[in-house]
Formats: C-alpha cells, structure tokens, sequence
C-alpha cells in the first residue's frame, strides 16, 4: 500500500464519525422542526375551531333574535327586508340574513333574491325544519 493510499484510508476514518455525527444532528433537527409543525397547526386549528364555534354561535342567536320579531313573526316582508338589510351593514360578516316561510320561500333578505326563491330543496333548510334546531350550515343556502 502506498502512502498515498494509507493518508486515504486515515483521512476517511477520521472524517467519518463527523459526517455520521452531522447526518444524526440533521435527522433529529428534522424530526424537531416537525413536531414544531405540527405543534403549531394544531394550535391554528384549535384556534380556528373556536373562532368558527363563536360565529356559528353569534349567528344562531342573530337568527334567534330575529325570528322573535314582529315582522317575521307577521310575514311582513317589507319591513323585515328593511330591519336585515340594516343588521347586514351591522354584521358585514354574514353574507346574507333571511328568514324562510314554513314552505322555503324566502320573504325577507337583506340582499334581494329573485322572486319566487325557494330554499326547501336545500338539505340543511330540511334539516333545521325538521329538527326544528339551528344549523351550522347556513352558507349552503344562499
């Protein structure tokens, strides 16, 4: 064997142990950045659940509040147009505010709906008549 071939061998015996050692770090610097991921994704999800529960939440009691008035209460299409179009300035976050009559039709929103707009083919329509219960999923409606 040459010297050559020796300083070789020598220099890769001492090299080795570092990059075994550097592979490790990089690996178990991996497998931390991905528990810190995941850490943080599941505390953006469970924040975004509990912003999501207080507006459904905020929406059920709008929608409470709002079915105890007169003019829903009396069908009265005119003046219930005119108080949702006014909450809808209030609550820009609810794209529209409507109430339904027993049937599906639609006799007040606060955006205008083309005549005749029926929701009673809409499953969670369905649901909420059925149960008689609010239901979270509101945006299939409009």
């Amino acid at each position: 064997m040459t010297i050559l071939t020796r300083l070789f061998i020598l220099v890769a015996i001492a090299v080795l142990p570092a990059l075994a050692i550097e592979g490790y770090n990089q690996f178990d610097l991996r497998q931390e950045r991905e528990r810190e991921v995941r850490r943080d994704a599941l505390r953006l999800a469970t924040f975004a659940s509990g912003e999501l529960d207080r507006i459904v939440e905020s929406g059920a009691g709008l929608l409470s509040a709002l079915s105890r008035l007169p003019a829903v209460r009396n069908f009265d299409s005119v003046a219930c147009s005119n108080y949702v179009a006014d909450l809808g300035q209030v609550f820009p976050q609810y794209r529209v505010i409507g109430a339904t009559d027993a049937s599906g039709n639609v006799f007040c929103a606060s955006k205008p709906r083309p005549p005749g707009f029926n929701l009673s083919d809409k499953p969670a329509w369905q649901q909420a008549m059925q149960t008689g219960e609010f239901t979270g999923d509101i945006a299939e409606f409009w």
